[in-house]
């Protein structure tokens, strides 16, 4: 939204990025697609006992709400569960659990009366700049994420009548950009931490976003270790060769423990 302002007032921009604590200035001053510190250590839950067609914004949430057979509701429910089972069959434990949604409809989730997991491993999803919750090795984010409509509606005209695309808001931008902020108060966020970080996303729109994210870093990192093996002076090191052998990892992990839970009948 900041550079949609500074565009739309003709004010001049550059972008920079925080590495190793240091603010370093882009090439050119222009944006660039960076990729934090971690990002192959998530392992995102796909198939069908986790995903829903549906799409978990606060429309829907609020139409389910309303809705007599709640049947919306009991999908998300027993996928939720289905995703938490996995989860604590691969080593998550109840108090390195995190889960999310819309703080205004947390209490949706609730089955025969109380919150399955609790309540208390509940952090509301525009949460930033805490350090509180690094422990968590398993992170389920049960919402789909679009900025305000009257501000995107209001660039859009603005964009039309000058004929200046830069001024059109991308939301998908957006929700990545909250995404991403989320899942990294997790214990991905640690520099020395090279466990696997179970991340639930039932809403296809928001997991695409950060499968296709991922798969960008993915390709980035074999790309920088292709170029380092290349050149005499600069041989791959040893912190690389462990980022790309827990990338490959993931699938293999995730498959595993799907075979393994489906055998044990915990996914319905």
């Amino acid at each position: 939204m900041l550079h949609n302002y500074c565009a739309m007032n003709h004010i001049a921009m550059e972008y920079y990025h925080i590495d190793d604590g240091r603010m370093i200035r882009n090439p050119g001053g222009k944006y660039v697609e960076t990729y934090p510190r971690g990002i192959e250590n998530l392992v995102i839950l796909d198939g069908k006992p986790f995903n829903m067609d549906a799409s978990l914004s606060k429309t829907w949430y609020h139409n389910a709400s309303k809705d007599a057979s709640q049947a919306g509701l009991k999908e998300l429910k027993q996928k939720f569960r289905n995703a938490y089972e996995f989860m604590k069959a691969m080593g998550v434990r109840s108090d390195s659990f995190l889960f999310t949604t819309f703080n205004a409809y947390k209490n949706l989730l609730r089955s025969n009366g109380r919150h399955y997991p609790s309540l208390r491993r509940f952090l509301p999803c525009n949460t930033k700049a805490t350090n509180s919750y690094q422990n968590c090795t398993g992170v389920a984010y049960l919402c789909n994420r679009f900025f305000d409509v009257t501000c995107t509606k209001f660039l859009e005209q603005r964009a039309k009548a000058e004929n200046n695309p830069e001024l059109l808001f991308n939301n998908d931008n957006y929700a990545l950009s909250e995404l991403v902020q989320f899942v990294w108060r997790s214990n991905v966020r640690v520099r020395e931490a090279c466990q696997p970080v179970y991340v639930w996303i039932p809403d296809r729109r928001m997991r695409t976003l950060l499968q296709d994210f991922q798969e960008r870093a993915d390709k980035t990192l074999k790309k920088r270790a292709l170029l380092q093996g290349t050149w005499k002076s600069r041989p791959v090191t040893p912190n690389l060769k462990r980022r790309l052998a827990r990338s490959n990892r993931r699938k293999a992990d995730l498959y595993h423990a799907f075979a393994m839970l489906k055998a044990k009948r915990f996914l319905l």
